[in-house]
């Protein structure tokens, strides 16, 4: 009988650090916005940088790659932070390259859209 209280008092804290465990490792359901997007380099230059504005903004802002650059065939993933952009869809995209061309696409609705594939 000692045998039986002593396998019930181990249970309890084993099954709690099994489960604390678990909440531990378990990553958590971190929701992506809808507009976030992978830009995918098909091209045989070097994109050096990489703007993207709403369509109603007349100004670029920021570079997104920061002191990255997009390899040909590498591709570049960007998360808009929560609030970004306000609400809207409709972006406007710029890339420059290596070679010094720079490409505008305008309003790309990235609300629908996954990948965007850079082509010279």
């Amino acid at each position: 009988m000692q045998t039986y209280g002593l396998k019930r008092f181990l249970v309890a804290p084993i099954a709690a650090l099994a489960v604390g465990s678990m909440l531990l490792l378990t990553t958590p359901n971190v929701s992506a916005d809808q507009r976030d997007f992978t830009l995918r380099n098909a091209s045989g230059a070097t994109i050096m940088r990489f703007y993207v504005s709403p369509s109603t903004s007349d100004q670029w802002g920021t570079d997104q790659l920061g002191d990255e650059v997009v390899h040909p065939g590498s591709s570049y993933t960007l998360r808009f932070a929560e609030g970004d952009a306000g609400g809207t869809c409709q972006f406007d995209l710029q890339i420059v390259t290596s070679e010094g061309s720079s490409t505008v696409e305008s309003n790309v609705d990235l609300c629908t859209t996954s990948t965007v594939t850079y082509r010279e």
